[in-house]
């Protein structure tokens, strides 16, 4: 049930937002908006929170790859996308994410199936 699943990881967030797992229930917050409820613009709001509040995790890590991501492929902002993985490339160089941000930052706004012919 995805309203349950909602409130509980928003009362733990909110209820214990120093555990080590307060990072990890708002990524799946943001997992559940963008891809259960198709809801991109309220994902970014998830992933912004961990970046800003647990930059030292791995889920700020992955949650700055994804708001590149999302602005790309979802919302089709290329700006913002550009500077979300441009940031993300400054921050985490030799991420196992960092090849897919290069081709991701190579890649903006085109077709998909002029990247294939490339």
């Amino acid at each position: 049930n995805l309203k349950t699943a909602i409130d509980l990881y928003k009362h733990f967030a909110q209820k214990y937002p120093e555990s080590s797992k307060a990072p990890e229930a708002l990524f799946k917050l943001a997992q559940i908006y963008l891809n259960d409820l198709r809801l991109p613009k309220e994902a970014v709001g998830y992933f912004e929170q961990i970046v800003q509040k647990y930059p030292n995790t791995r889920e700020a890590m992955n949650a700055l790859f994804m708001l590149g991501f999302i602005y790309a492929n979802e919302i089709h902002d290329y700006n913002k996308a550009r500077e979300h993985y441009q940031k993300f490339l400054e921050q985490y160089p030799n991420s196992e994410l960092a090849i897919s941000a290069k081709f991701e930052l190579e890649n903006l706004g085109k077709e998909p199936e002029k990247i294939l012919t490339k």
